[in-house]
């Protein structure tokens, strides 16, 4: 059985996250949207720190901290435009794991984004990894299939743990789907495999019963 995540890329989906994912569930969602008043930021401030540069380019001097402590983030440009779908999901695991939710938004799709600005979708997400205590101990990514329709899905194996749906901690079978905007992968879709349908997306010795 394959059932959508509902708030970790917002998902949400996390995390982008079982994150990072991505984010992380619907009443975390709802408690965002209930306290986003109260949570509101001075104009200008970001939400995460800076976005890992690329070790083929001098790291950018980091930007001074805000009056609420945060430094803001550049869209992510780390990686080369055609990069495949399974260096952009580990890119956004990353981005998630550490907490970078400003780097995170350049990893997701317009629909995912629902037409929120950067620092918008860096608070919320920020928001929902602390409500929800999520921590990502680590991920395994599987490489991308190439869909008949032009879209790619990206198995991951998702180490993390979370207050709400993962409290035991265990071992999270995700499906990222991916979409091209600008000539660019981007994640559209974050889903949980379960069961038999695991089988379909995961190598064999990967799958634990």
């Amino acid at each position: 059985m394959i059932r959508t995540k509902t708030a970790a890329i917002p998902v949400p989906a996390f995390t982008l996250l079982g994150s990072l994912v991505v984010s992380l569930c619907v009443v975390a969602t709802a408690a965002w949207a209930a306290a986003e008043p109260a949570n509101e930021a001075p104009q200008g401030a970001g939400a995460a720190a800076p976005a890992a540069s690329s070790p083929s380019a001098p790291a950018a001097a980091p930007s001074a901290p805000s009056a609420a402590g945060v430094v803001p983030s550049p869209p992510a440009g780390a990686l080369a435009p055609d990069s495949s779908p399974d260096k952009i999901v580990t890119a956004y695991l990353e981005a998630m794991q550490g907490q970078r939710f400003a780097e995170s938004y350049g990893y997701v799709s317009k629909t995912l984004k629902a037409g929120k600005s950067q620092e918008e979708w860096a608070k919320e997400q920020q928001y929902i990894v602390q409500m929800g205590e999520v921590k990502i101990f680590g991920f395994k990514v599987f490489p991308a299939a190439i869909q008949t329709d032009g879209t790619a899905r990206v198995p991951n194996i998702l180490k993390s743990q979370d207050k709400y749906l993962n409290q035991l901690g265990l071992d999270e079978y995700e499906l990222y789907e991916l979409v091209k905007e600008d000539g660019q992968w981007k994640i559209d879709q974050q889903t949980l495999v379960e069961g038999a349908d695991r089988g379909e997306y995961f190598p064999e010795d990967a799958v634990q019963p």
